[in-house]
């Protein structure tokens, strides 16, 4: 029994050792370039170090790239190291391709220890620090009342398409003698626009009265760091065509007795022209008629005919095309009250009446006069 107590006694010791004497730790050593650009290549090189009480042997260091890594062609997968003593440590590099939509960020690379084919004894995960660049477009802008004399509010939507984040983002207006800005004296902050973000910059300009009807052709400036903080600019080119609203107005409104037509007559009272002008007149919730003109000009009239309704609560609805291509529509209400032709003669006829029945009279005493 004491024998069976001492064998196993040093057995175990034994098997331990086998088992858990040595201690593998990986750290990465180098990263060429830091940070990498997205589309670029980039070099890792990891430290296996044994800290352990024991020789490592026959050790396995995998590396598994997911996106956005790519192990280049060429390029062994695993390590194998025979011996790592105790205090020892190796190193390897691998090469790998960044795929070029990847957003800035600290993204893990994954490692695998073990030994020969055996089960795997240790993951670990190295970051590796990507930053990309950013790129400010101008997606789109909303642009209204330009007109001479008014005031034009420009809505301007800036997006970063690009990898990395723009930071401290100024947008810059450069004046124009026909276009002033009010308030921001033509500067806007916009702060932080993340990759893949957008914001949104207002500027109010005054339209002097003395503008032409044309397209203006203005400067914005972009101003902003990316995320090493580099000072970065960039100018667009921007586009304000200065051509007023139509302002459609009812002057009059006529019966046509003869026709038996009932005619309106509009006037542009606005500064800019109604192309493709529809007209529909509709009473008491009906549609009557519909007239039509290519054009109505500034301060320019028409008349517009429709069938002849006498009575009713009437509405005068337009469509038109504006001057930047847009289809409009307005509308117009009044009362129709008109009397028909001929409709007051009636109230002579009693007066006729009475005239003649006056005559009547006196004619008649007369002779009873003349005969007494």
């Amino acid at each position: 029994m004491k024998r069976l107590i001492l064998l196993l006694l040093l057995t175990v010791p034994a098997v331990f050792a086998q088992t858990y004497s040595y201690d593998l730790q990986l750290q990465l050593s180098k990263q060429m370039p830091w940070p990498v650009e997205p589309g670029e290549k980039v070099e890792v090189t990891v430290t296996l170090q044994n800290i352990g009480w024991g020789a490592a042997e026959d050790i396995n260091l995998e590396i598994v790239p997911k996106p956005p890594f790519t192990l280049l062609p060429g390029e062994d997968r695993i390590k194998n190291f025979e011996t790592i003593k105790v205090g020892d440590s190796v190193q390897e590099s691998f090469k790998l391709y960044v795929e070029p939509d990847t957003l800035s960020g600290d993204y893990d690379l994954e490692f695998r220890i073990y030994r020969g084919t055996g089960e795997i004894y240790r993951v670990e995960y190295l970051q590796i620090r990507v930053v990309g660049e950013p790129e400010l477009v101008l997606h789109d802008a909303n642009i209204t009342g330009a007109s001479p004399g008014g005031v034009a509010t420009l809505k301007l939507n800036l997006s970063n398409i690009g990898t990395g984040d723009a930071r401290d983002v100024q947008l810059f207006f450069s004046p124009l003698p026909e276009l002033i800005p009010l308030l921001t004296s033509g500067a806007v902050w916009l702060g932080e626009i993340p990759a893949g973000k957008s914001k949104q910059a207002v500027l109010d300009l005054s339209v002097d009265e003395e503008a032409e009807r044309k397209t203006y052709t203005a400067i914005l400036q972009l101003v902003f760091k990316d995320e090493e903080g580099v000072e970065r600019s960039k100018n667009i080119s921007l586009g304000i065509p200065v051509s007023g609203e139509a302002d459609l107005e009812i002057i009059s409104i006529e019966p046509d007795w003869n026709r038996e037509r009932l005619e309106i007559e509009i006037a542009n009272k606005g500064s800019a022209s109604a192309s493709a002008l529809e007209a529909e007149l509709w009473v008491d919730g009906k549609l009557v008629g519909n007239d039509y003109i290519s054009e109505l000009k500034p301060n320019k009239k028409t008349t517009f005919s429709f069938p002849l309704v006498l009575h009713g609560d009437a509405e005068l609805r337009f469509s038109f095309t504006g001057p930047m291509l847009e289809r409009k529509e307005d509308s117009k209400s009044f009362k129709l009250d008109l009397q028909p032709k001929g409709g007051n003669e009636w109230i002579w006829i009693p007066v006729i009446l009475l005239v003649i029945l006056v005559i009547w009279f006196k004619r008649k005493r007369l002779k009873q006069f003349l005969k007494s």
